[in-house]
């Protein structure tokens, strides 16, 4: 019956990261397959025999918008649990247990016709990258691991590629985030904003201010920035609550990429109130001396709150 429950439990949160991947215009993933082990002692698991495979929950791959003709290859492993171990000691054990085995399935999965088969043309580079999708269901959905794993030690024989983890918090704010974003863009699609100069993106043929895939790099980043070009609008999305200190460095980015474009800039955080927040805003713009730009900005929240219609 446990096994059965595992089982279920498992299907469940493939679905969901499914799902909340489909938002972020990772779409058309390959899911639920094996590759071969080709490192049969060094992968065994504890206490059991020469591993044979490695089993693949979700297998994504695109040409990345960040930088000239790179193909980025992303696997995702998918961990749906009860909850998140007690204390950062048990967190940063399992995480590290999870994180070494998906470097292992991406080290394996280079070596399988799957990934030769997917290869991407005209591109000049590959860059294979994890993310660890793993999210509790009885928790509360903004439950996070990541802080208590943020100094977790790893060296290059645990973990051979750059890795992500999305948690509760992460995937709820993306959600939210998106959503929220959806209403000001015509037809639902939202698209996300690329930095203009990366430093890998020199190519005028290549390069691109907006899209609808949001890069690895930026899947668990507290910030999503998103443009809506037809109304020229920048929206801004914050992970973290609304703070006085913070909004004159958010302005800041604002103007930054905005610079030659943008009639309207909206700033939203999961819990502003015009009530409780007015005369901070208000500080923060006097910060400011171009009053045409300031004039663009509003602060919004995006949390799905009924309350929060007095906002509109």
């Amino acid at each position: 019956m446990g096994g059965e429950n595992s089982k279920k439990s498992g299907e469940i949160g493939e679905k969901i990261a499914e799902k909340v991947l489909n938002l972020i215009g990772w779409k058309d993933s390959f899911s639920g397959f094996n590759v071969d082990c080709i490192n049969n002692k060094e992968h065994k698991l504890k206490g059991r025999e020469e591993r044979k495979t490695h089993g693949i929950d979700l297998y994504f791959r695109y040409k990345c918008p960040l930088s000239d003709r790179i193909q980025e290859n992303v696997v995702i492993s998918v961990k749906n649990r009860d909850s998140y171990p007690n204390g950062e000691t048990g967190k940063k054990s399992e995480a590290k247990g999870f994180l070494r085995e998906l470097s292992q399935s991406i080290e394996c999965l280079l070596k399988s016709q799957i990934y030769k088969e997917n290869k991407i043309a005209s591109i000049r580079q590959i860059d294979n990258a994890g993310v660890l999708f793993w999210i509790n269901k009885n928790g509360n959905e903004d439950d996070e691991v990541i802080k208590d794993i943020a100094n977790i030690q790893l060296t290059s024989t645990d973990i051979k590629y750059p890795m992500y983890i999305v948690d509760n918090k992460v995937a709820n704010f993306l959600c939210q985030s998106i959503n929220f974003a959806k209403n000001y863009f015509e037809n639902g699609l939202v698209r996300y904003l690329y930095p203009p100069n990366t430093g890998y993106n020199n190519s005028n043929y290549d390069k691109t201010s907006c899209g609808e895939l949001l890069p690895v790099q930026y899947i668990n980043s507290h910030i999503i920035p998103f443009k809506e070009e037809t109304k020229d609008i920048l929206i801004i999305t914050i992970m973290q609550e609304f703070n006085r200190e913070a909004l004159p460095r958010l302005i800041a980015l604002a103007q930054d990429l905005t610079s030659s474009w943008g009639s309207k800039i909206i700033i939203a955080f999961p819990n502003y109130d015009s009530y409780k927040y007015e005369q901070d805003v208000i500080w923060a713009k006097n910060q400011f001396q171009d009053q045409k730009f300031i004039d663009k900005i509003e602060i919004r929240s995006y949390g799905q709150d009924f309350r929060n219609l007095k906002e509109e």
